[in-house]
This record gives structure tokens, sequence and C-alpha cells, in this order.
């Protein structure tokens, strides 16, 4: 049986597209042009997904087994 995806996830840093063609880059405004609200918020959300992400690995983790002592 053949998997046929649905859906396509594309390569966000692949510097050519599929069909070996030049890819343009993304239409996003460069950061100092977003307004100061959207930053802020963007600040916060990516902030609190960095230690969110942290803190799972840190609890998934059994003390002592992150390190090597050799």
């Amino acid at each position: 049986m053949t998997h046929n995806p649905k859906s396509y996830q594309f390569d966000l840093f692949a510097s050519q597209a599929s069909d070996g063609a030049a890819k343009t880059p993304p239409l996003t405004p460069p950061w100092p042009k977003l307004p100061e609200k959207a930053r802020q918020t963007l600040t916060l959300l990516m902030t609190r997904l960095i230690l969110d992400h942290a803190s799972q690995d840190d609890a998934d983790t059994p003390k002592g087994a992150a390190h090597d002592d050799v």
C-alpha cells in the first residue's frame, strides 16, 4: 500500500524549490517594521515557548542522567 500524504510541509530553509528553481524569500516584514505591540507580543510568546520547552526537558530527564561522570 502506498502512502499518499494529503498535505505537504515545505522547507523554510531550502535555497531552491523542489523543481530546482530559485526559491523566493518569504514575504515577511523586517522586525523593526513590525508594530511595537506585535514585537512585544511575539517576544513574550517565544520566551514562554522556550522556557516551557526547557522545563519539560528538565522534568523528563532523571537527575544525573544528563551528565557522564567518567
